[in-house]
């Protein structure tokens, strides 16, 4: 008799922790061109009639690489079972150095689509968020600070983010010391740092 007095509260605590918040997805939106290449999104909406709060993901990869599907991923669920509507982007990956910078465009891109389509995805376009990881935060920092026509966002969240690109590219492992050497006294090293400068969320 004891042990069924608590048996039936356990199970029914253990079903709901099992049980995953369902959610409409939609895979594969184009949500903004940018020099003829088609930047996609993957989206998320709980059910019912909302509206929900957003979150717009920007994946890592320092900047040259990453996956909007894999590398964000542990966010999906997460925020689901909260109840927030959420957004993993793809965007231009810099092929080059002349590209460096570019990406934060299409994250303000992506906050346009996000704001003009809030009715069709049942989410209150005053209540949206950025989260970015590790570059994708240094992205989702600089597109909150642009603070471009339609772009404003109620929170960064920046995991692991790069703020200050200069003081990376002066002392960061991550950078060979033989390129700091190629560069050091040269023209374009004063260009370089100014550009980084402008692109630190710091």
């Amino acid at each position: 008799m004891r042990i069924t007095g608590w048996v039936a509260p356990i199970g029914l605590l253990l079903s709901m922790n099992m049980t995953g918040v369902a959610a409409e997805i939609r895979k594969d939106i184009e949500y903004s061109r940018a020099e003829g290449m088609s930047l996609r999104l993957d989206a998320s909406t709980p059910d019912g009639s909302g509206p929900f709060p957003a979150a717009i993901l920007v994946h890592g990869g320092g900047w040259v690489r990453g996956d909007r599907k894999i590398d964000v991923a542990p966010l999906f669920k997460p925020l689901t079972d909260a109840g927030i509507a959420w957004f993993s982007i793809s965007y231009r990956l810099a092929a080059d150095p002349l590209h460096f910078g570019v990406a934060i465009n299409d994250v303000e891109a992506a906050i346009r689509f996000v704001k003009d389509h809030a009715a069709d995805y049942r989410i209150d376009p005053d209540r949206i968020a950025l989260i970015g990881e590790s570059a994708g935060g240094q992205l989702a920092g600089m597109a909150a600070l642009n603070n471009a026509p339609g772009t404003s966002v109620q929170a960064v969240v920046a995991l692991y983010t790069p703020t200050d690109l200069v003081g990376l590219l002066k002392g960061s492992d991550l950078i060979p010391a033989s390129i700091r050497d190629t560069l050091q006294g040269t023209p374009f090293e004063g260009l370089l740092l100014a550009r980084l400068a402008q692109l630190s969320p710091i």
